[in-house]
């Protein structure tokens, strides 16, 4: 069944690329997974680092013991979509944060005259709650 973000609905990301902006999504996105169609470089995002579903294993970044951590870049005229599947053992939340801070710091390199939207939805607030094994051992 096509579930998520009705396909004909305009996105946010979708209106700002009409007035320039690069847009960056991190974290959760959860609105739709059904096809790549429904994934957020193709709702208007230039760049994704996250996850599609609900909720997450914040260390194995698994979802019914599937991997679901991607990286995604929207296609261009020179270049096709890009994504993969990333293997990780690292703390989510410090794996957003890295993907934000670069998010930022290469748009103002590559990009200094555009603006710039970042979505960033974290995922600690939401189950499994998972503390940082450094945050529990201070």
């Amino acid at each position: 069944k096509d579930m998520g973000l009705p396909l004909s609905e305009v996105t946010l990301p979708d209106k700002l690329r009409l007035q320039g902006y690069r847009n960056y999504a991190v974290g959760k996105w959860h609105l739709g997974q059904f096809s790549f169609a429904h994934t957020p470089t193709f709702r208007g995002f230039d760049e994704f680092m996250g996850y599609w579903t609900g909720a997450i294993d914040h260390y194995t970044h698994e979802h019914l013991r599937l991997l679901d951590l991607h990286e995604q870049r929207a296609g261009t005229d020179s270049a096709p979509p890009y994504h993969r599947a990333i293997q990780s053992q690292n703390y989510s939340t410090s794996i957003f944060e890295a993907a934000a801070k670069r998010y930022i710091s290469s748009h103002a390199q590559d990009y200094p005259h555009r603006p710039m939207f970042l979505y960033l939805q974290w995922s600690m607030v939401h189950v499994p709650l998972q503390a940082d094994d450094a945050a529990l051992a201070a």
